[in-house]
């Protein structure tokens, strides 16, 4: 694994990092009976779209 590789992998634990902070910045301003949904609503589509970006774009480093 390359420098460029590591960095770019740096980048999107910074990027999950701010969404998980995010997504409880947002459950905590809604209803308690909904904070558990409203963080998944906002947390699971953006982690999972950040992990498979950071993906591709680590493994098109590579080549």
């Amino acid at each position: 694994m390359n420098f460029r590789q590591k960095l770019m992998i740096a980048g999107v634990d910074t990027l999950i990092l701010a969404e998980l902070t995010f997504a409880v910045y947002k459950s905590a301003q809604g209803p308690v009976d909904d904070s558990a949904a409203i963080f998944l609503k906002f947390f699971v589509p953006a982690a999972t779209a950040t992990i498979a970006i950071g993906r591709l774009v680590v493994r098109k480093m590579n080549r």
